[in-house]
Order: C-alpha cells, then sequence, then structure tokens
C-alpha cells in the first residue's frame, strides 16, 4: 500500500490477546521491531541519498574549478612533445 503513493499515511493497527504462553510477547516485539525498523531505514535511506546528491554537486563542482588547470597542463604537454619533435 505503501508504495502505490495513493495515501499520505498509514497506520498498522493489531490486536494480540495476551494468553498463557510467550507467544503474546514475541508476536508484539516483533511486531513492533519491524515498524521501527522500516521508519528507520527509510530515515536513514532519505539521508544517505541527500548525502549523495551533495557529495555528487561537490564534485561536479570541483571539476568545473579543476578542468581549467587540466587542459593548461594538457596543452603544456603538448608543447613538450611539439619541442621533442624539432630536434
Amino acid at each position: 500500500m505503501a508504495e502505490t503513493g495513493e495515501f499520505d499515511a498509514l497506520i498498522a493497527l493489531g490486536a494480540v490477546i495476551r494468553g498463557d504462553t510467550y507467544h503474546f510477547e514475541v508476536v508484539s516485539n516483533e511486531s513492533a521491531s519491524a515498524i521501527t525498523q522500516d521508519e528507520q531505514a527509510e530515515i536513514r535511506a532519505a539521508e544517505k541519498g541527500r548525502d549523495c546528491a551533495r557529495t555528487a554537486v561537490e564534485l561536479g563542482n570541483l571539476i568545473a574549478v579543476l578542468e581549467p588547470e587540466l587542459d593548461d597542463d594538457e596543452d603544456e604537454d603538448y608543447e613538450d612533445e611539439d619541442l621533442d619533435d624539432d630536434k
């Protein structure tokens, strides 16, 4: 349901009836853990996505700044080769 984008929010409801066995604690703990892990995973994914996007922009900006220097270095290499050819 969440993947459809059809809903603004989802609420998980459930009922576990406590009995004479340990089953209640296991089901309750596992359900709560799964919900929490999904929420935490989404938060971490959003944070990592934001970090990756920032890094990509920063690297793009750095490349744009360094490219003129790289072009100058390449020109110098070609000039050195031209001088070697004249000998």
